[in-house]
């Protein structure tokens, strides 16, 4: 049974009024510059909201949250993007980790699953003997790359660039697996596409702010270039094992997430009311008791199928 497309449109905007008290809310704390934490959990935690409701299926929650970001944030070349610095990082944690990772030659071991599973894989993939003088010297030809052509520690050239499309990167490294190590790591290099991906600047945003923030004890900032700049910025950070240091790491200002938040909550509204298609989760609230007199406004495709079940 169709209704009024004002009706459609008047119902719509009243399921969107409980992100639009957000705006206002990340607004309020954006002008007084006070609880950057809260303001980063506040933005994160809705983001992922209306991704869930965005992109039904069989995703993780990481991936629906990065697809929805690049189709909706008016950012998402730029979060789409890898963050060189974070990259880096992430290498040299795992050179440091590689003499415990090697329990014996050939046996790996893993403390993290979710920050190693990635480096675990290329390991495996590399074709290379599973050997700490191996493995080292794959990590310091990746960081001696990095350091030659991005700016990820102080005192390089302002004219390299804090980060680089995914498909940018592994060509470079690929390239320089074959002209400088001969092709010892071309293996390896070809492999690189998940840890590329998990360094994406929207992946970083999800796993560092939004989980740092839900489930750890937030994220370290400067709270008054948090609230002043405008653009996602690198300032450095100590490791304390690291023979080249502090590196260049990413931090997302105010001004970033709350214009990523008015943009997507926009852009998915702007989405429904074009389409007049609502994904399940939306269309039960918003036809509450009505649900098979408006079938016409469902998303069919947000409908999980059914599962059969039997006895154990």
């Amino acid at each position: 049974m169709s209704i009024k497309p004002q009706s459609f449109s008047k119902r719509l905007n009243a399921y969107f009024e409980r992100y639009s008290t957000t705006t206002q809310i990340l607004q309020a704390l954006l002008k007084q510059e006070a609880a950057p934490q809260d303001f980063i959990v506040l933005a994160c935690a809705r983001l992922d909201s209306l991704a869930n409701h965005a992109i039904p299926g069989k995703l993780s929650q990481s991936e629906k949250f990065s697809r929805f970001l690049d189709e909706h944030s008016g950012h998402g070349e730029v979060l789409s993007s890898v963050s060189v610095g974070d990259l880096y990082s992430s290498f040299l944690v795992e050179l440091w980790q590689l003499p415990g990772v090697i329990e014996l030659p050939g046996r790996l071991r893993m403390f993290d699953e979710v920050k190693q599973r990635d480096f675990i894989d290329l390991y495996w993939k590399s074709e290379l003997a599973l050997a700490e003088d191996d493995l080292e010297g794959l990590m310091d030809f990746v960081l001696m790359q990095l350091r030659t052509r991005y700016r990820v520690i102080p005192h390089q050239s302002r004219a390299k660039s804090y980060s680089d499309s995914p498909g940018n990167i592994q060509r470079a490294l690929e390239n320089a697996s074959v002209t400088v190590a001969g092709g010892r790591y071309k293996s390896a290099m070809t492999a690189l596409k998940p840890i590329l991906k998990a360094h994406q600047l929207a992946a970083i945003l999800y796993r560092d702010y939004r989980n740092g923030s839900i489930h750890g004890a937030g994220v370290d900032l400067d709270e008054d270039e948090f609230f002043e700049a405008k653009t996602p910025y690198w300032s450095p950070v100590e490791y304390v094992f690291a023979s080249v240091k502090p590196v260049f790491q990413i931090t997302f200002p105010a001004k970033l997430l709350l214009s990523v938040y008015q943009n997507c909550v926009d852009g998915f509204q702007k989405k429904l009311l074009a389409t007049r298609k609502l994904p399940i989760s939306i269309f039960n609230q918003m036809f509450p008791g009505n649900i098979t007199r408006h079938l016409e406004y469902l998303d069919q495709t947000s409908v999980q199928e059914a599962v059969e079940l039997r006895p154990k």
